[in-house]
């Protein structure tokens, strides 16, 4: 039924939706513990040059801390699936990352690669030129310019159609390159695409997660799940996330998962221990 809204009918549904969001407040700071905090994070290495041995090191990492999954490019996903055999760590690989952009067969071809090797979770980055884009259409015998919602649901459906649950799969917004309208318009898109979560951001586009992200975010979640009496997707906040505080206010803000190459540095905060160690947030590329 969706699939046959017009770019003016979602627009309008878009609208109504944003008119009955509520400001949210935070919850206060969590107090978590290590492994509460561990089952909060999706492990990460991103980085295009990553090698075999640092993944490795990734997974064993997520076996030793119980991380809720690894996150890794499509090259890796076999490697950690049979790295991970056997523990209750999932499989995360990212899709059309970190742009977007690619036409919907390469995006088709490497989504139903992910779920062939093993991905339990994809996350699947927004084409956001549709949201740029202006598409002049009229209405009421007046012309005035909307983003191409219709093309943006068609991709996110398609994108639900290949990753059938129970792959969990995400939306990566790219919150820094979106207005709020934007930002609205990509959340309630995603919603009714059946999106499981939405996320803020790559970790390669200027800024990562913000809570000012999380909190609208959350707010048009539980906004358009109430139009439609389902579950609110869940928020996935990424980028710049390097200590247990960060992941606090995240949490406190909305998030139920968060992506960190920082996960070691986290977990151990939270736990109050440190090995000595140096993890540097920065050391495996886009979180």
């Amino acid at each position: 039924m969706m699939q046959n809204l017009t770019n003016e009918e979602w627009h309008s549904l878009i609208k109504s939706i944003e008119s009955k969001l509520i400001e949210p407040k935070d919850a206060p700071l969590a107090s978590m513990s290590a492994a509460e905090a561990a089952a909060f994070i999706d492990h990460t290495l991103l980085k295009p040059d990553a090698e075999p041995e640092q993944i490795d090191k990734l997974c064993d990492e997520a076996k030793k801390y119980n991380f809720k999954t690894v996150c890794v490019r499509l090259n890796y996903v076999a490697r950690a699936v049979k790295k991970l055999s056997g523990t209750s760590v999932g499989i995360a690989c990212v899709i059309d990352f970190p742009e977007g952009t690619a036409d919907w067969e390469a995006k088709e071809k490497e989504l139903a690669a992910a779920i062939e090797a093993g991905t339990t979770e994809a996350d699947a980055v927004l084409n956001r030129s549709y949201l740029h884009r202006a598409r002049t259409t009229s209405s009421s015998g007046l012309l005035e310019k909307l983003p191409d919602y219709v093309s943006t649901f068609s991709d996110l459906s398609k994108l639900r159609y290949v990753a059938s649950r129970p792959t969990t799969l995400k939306l990566i917004l790219e919150t820094s390159q979106l207005s709020t309208d934007e930002i609205i318009a990509a959340s309630v898109l995603a919603h009714y695409a059946g999106f499981d979560f939405i996320k803020t951001s790559t970790g390669f586009c200027e800024r990562g997660a913000t809570v000012e992200d999380v909190r609208l975010m959350k707010s048009v979640a539980i906004a358009a799940a109430k139009e439609t009496a389902d579950e609110p997707m869940q928020i996935k906040a990424s980028g710049g996330i390097r200590s247990f505080n960060d992941m606090q206010k995240m949490a406190a803000a909305g998030a139920t998962r968060i992506g960190a190459s920082a996960g070691v540095t986290i977990v151990e905060e939270a736990s109050g221990v440190r090995d000595g160690e140096t993890h540097d947030a920065g050391q495996n590329g886009g979180y």
